[in-house]
């Protein structure tokens, strides 16, 4: 029968090595993830330039599941015009929207019930050519972030 050591018959690098693995699973649950409610004039501007904004464009909701480099690596959301999703890697910038009138169908790609997958919104443009926004939340978030792209989508689809 195997029976656990007290922490004082550990090694003084075992105690370390435990020490580092709970201060890692610490920071991983703190949240550096930012949505709407969180995000500071500082961050919008940073979104607002690595999208290529317009000046009076809103951002109406906003998600991030881009680990600790947070909003700075990737983020999702939806504005007064767009749709967006961006993602930061090694210096090389992606970014894929889609204006409301070009936007064809939004499919709700559900899997917040799985540990390691993040759900999407497929956003299929008129063009034929799609994108994802990932959104790395519980299912009320979720419905939340994809009943109000419908209601905006369907609210501005028609502006130009």
């Amino acid at each position: 029968m195997i029976r656990m050591q007290k922490i004082t018959n550990f090694t003084k690098l075992e105690r370390c090595l435990i020490f580092f693995v709970l201060i890692g699973f610490i920071m991983s649950c703190t949240s550096n993830d930012r949505n709407e409610k969180n995000l500071t004039t500082k961050d919008i501007e940073f979104i607002k330039k690595t999208c290529d904004l317009d000046n009076d464009e809103t951002i109406l909701l906003f998600e991030t599941n881009a680990g600790f480099k947070g909003y700075k690596q990737g983020g999702s959301f939806i504005t007064n015009r767009r749709i967006v999703s961006y993602w930061i890697e090694d210096n090389v910038k992606t970014v894929e929207a889609a204006r409301y009138h070009e936007i064809d169908s939004i499919k709700l790609n559900e899997k917040s019930q799985a540990i390691t997958l993040a759900s999407s919104l497929i956003i299929y443009k008129s063009n034929g050519l799609s994108f994802e926004l990932f959104i790395d939340a519980d299912s009320i978030r979720l419905g939340s972030f994809y009943n109000k792209t419908i209601e905006v989508w369907n609210k501005e689809k028609i502006k130009k």
